[in-house]
């Protein structure tokens, strides 16, 4: 479990700075190209897929199955 969740730490730092990225630039541009905000939707989506999966311990309950597993059974 402990690969999944290093993992998953990394994925969120990295939708963290491209979110950081992303709103600097639309301020410093004054208007947000949409595939910038097509990234900044999926990036918080994905923090808050975790968010949610980390509030419920849904990673935890199923150590034994691949990620995508867990994250198809949790989702539908």
């Amino acid at each position: 479990m402990e690969q999944k969740a290093e993992w998953l730490d990394r994925i969120a730092i990295t939708c963290s700075m491209t979110l950081s990225l992303l709103t600097k630039k639309a301020e410093e541009q004054g208007i947000e190209v949409e595939e910038d905000r097509l990234m900044s939707e999926v990036c918080m989506g994905y923090l808050y897929l975790l968010s949610i999966c980390d509030s419920t311990g849904a990673l935890e309950s199923y150590p034994e199955q691949s990620i995508g597993e867990v994250l198809n059974r949790t989702v539908h």
